[in-house]
């Protein structure tokens, strides 16, 4: 992937008010659902990679008893964060590396964040490493319905959670890879319906929200892109099996 591209969708569109501190689809009811789909029981440590403004990190705590704490790479997100409250625990960190000692978390949240990491190779054996035995992995993403649109969106010049839409099978395979057993897999697409009708109330249309958001000069371009992977949505719970090696601690 691309990592020498410089908008960032999530940060623009975020400012601009077309989306609010929920940037995903779903909101806090698919956190709930990936909640129980985990059996995660109060007391737990949760590691939110890929924060953002950090309402997940605010809910786990009041309603389900968790010890949480967040990471971003995006100054402009946590601060929006830290603006909302400040007692919520946010590092600045990218998911590539992330400041955990080995095997100390009992799960790890990413929510429409797994598709931005630049190399999601790292980024899961980073969550391996920081992940108990048997603790959780919780991901909520777009995925791409279609693998013949993967090339027009790699292409696109912008960093959003569609431009690192995978297909169903590759997210599988990779977790697989770094020694995660599948629990769930649930498709949520009619939660992207949703939120896509959201971005066309609060911007006008969804050409708007690529001009705005993405600073696209050719927003028909990328219409056509995100049409051709058939962009959908899912819920994904796996289960670290403990078995792959893991680097040094922090």
């Amino acid at each position: 992937m691309n990592t020498g591209v410089a908008v960032k969708v999530y940060e623009r569109s975020h400012a601009a008010g077309l989306i609010d501190d929920m940037i995903r689809p779903g909101g806090l009811a698919l956190t709930d659902r990936m909640v129980r789909l985990a059996g995660l029981q109060p007391g737990d440590l949760v590691a939110d990679v890929g924060c953002g403004p950090a309402r997940s990190l605010e809910h786990l705590p009041k309603n389900h008893g968790l010890t949480a704490v967040g990471f971003d790479p995006s100054s402009t997100l946590l601060a929006a964060a830290r603006a909302r409250s400040n007692a919520l625990r946010l590092v600045r960190s990218r998911g590539e590396q992330l400041p955990l000692r080995n095997s100390s978390v009992d799960a790890v949240l990413t929510e429409c964040s797994m598709s931005l990491m630049p190399d999601p190779n790292i980024t899961l054996a980073q969550i391996s490493r920081v992940l108990k035995p048997g603790g959780h992995l919780l991901c909520s993403d777009i995925y791409a319905r279609d693998t013949a649109g993967i090339d027009a969106l790699r292409a696109l010049p912008f960093e959003s959670c569609v431009r690192g839409a995978m297909p169903e099978f590759e997210v599988r395979a990779l977790i697989d890879r770094h020694g995660f057993e599948l629990v769930a897999w649930e498709d949520h697409s009619d939660t992207l319906r949703s939120f896509s009708a959201q971005l066309v109330w609060r911007g006008g249309s969804m050409r708007s929200f690529w001009c705005t958001g993405a600073g696209s000069s050719d927003p028909d371009a990328v219409e056509a892109a995100v049409a051709s992977a058939k962009p959908g949505y899912y819920v994904m719970v796996a289960r670290n099996r403990g078995e792959t090696s893991r680097g040094g601690a922090r």
